[in-house]
């Protein structure tokens, strides 16, 4: 496999013509920019809401 396209701003069009109809694997970079999860899950709530779970420092949940 090859290098994977990774694109910002993608119409549906493009991402139509250029990667699905071709089956060509691509990186959406702002896929999720507008997603309200981006405001909600947080440290701060992971901490709140699931303060018995501990990371180690290689960022692994024990």
């Amino acid at each position: 496999m090859g290098k994977i396209d990774r694109r910002t701003g993608l119409s549906h069009k493009e991402f139509m013509s250029e990667y699905v109809i071709p089956n060509r694997p691509v990186i959406l970079t702002d896929a999720s920019k507008g997603w309200e999860a981006h405001k909600v899950f947080k440290p701060e709530f992971f901490k709140a809401n699931f303060p018995e779970k501990i990371m180690d420092h290689k960022r692994q949940a024990i």
